[in-house]
């Protein structure tokens, strides 16, 4: 990360997997404030990348994808992620994006819908995620956003022992309960 920073690259997306979602909280803080120091915006880590139809980006570890449309899809599980490409690739959906987050140690769910917001590229955007890092900040930019474009959340979990498939603990159900209210 220091070299990226070092070479003035503003954003890095991190696909090792290894950091917080098994416990490695602080080889993850450590990475994220070398990332910090330098300016450098970080996707994940614990992720397989992401897409961009419009522009034929494929910032991921998967082959291409080729079929555009106006559908923003963003996973927080690699494995929902990996489930979503494989019908996408099935059906010849077109999507704008699909965006991966994994540990969300810097971009989240509200980085994401506030720049699809403004993605003429994207009509509707489609969430998985697990867990909220700021549920309130989360309602409000989702309140904002769903002014403009439709939002489909899947909140992954339900109880205290749903455990999700980064093996994070998904125990956030009741900010997730208010968000519903929120939205009303």
């Amino acid at each position: 990360m220091d070299e990226v920073g070092r070479k003035k690259i503003p954003g890095a997306v991190m696909i090792p997997s290894g950091f917080a979602e098994v416990g490695e909280h602080a080889l993850q803080d450590d990475l994220l404030g070398v990332a910090r120091r330098h300016n450098v915006r970080v996707m994940g880590p614990n992720i397989y990348g992401f897409y961009y139809t419009p522009q034929n980006l494929c910032a991921t570890f998967c082959t291409p994808y080729d079929v555009k449309g106006k559908v923003a899809l963003s996973p927080q599980s690699g494995g929902v992620g990996m489930s979503i490409i494989g019908f996408s690739r099935t059906t010849r959906m077109g999507v704008s994006a699909i965006v991966g987050l994994g540990n969300k140690s810097d971009l989240d769910e509200d980085d994401l819908l506030t720049y699809f917001e403004q993605d003429d590229n994207t009509q509707v955007i489609a969430m998985h995620c697990e867990d909220l890092k700021d549920g309130r900040v989360f309602a409000e930019v989702a309140s904002r956003v769903s002014k403009k474009k439709p939002i489909v959340m899947l909140k992954a979990g339900r109880t205290a022992y749903s455990f999700a498939d980064s093996r994070l603990l998904a125990h956030d159900h009741h900010a997730a309960d208010g968000l519903r209210q929120a939205l009303r």
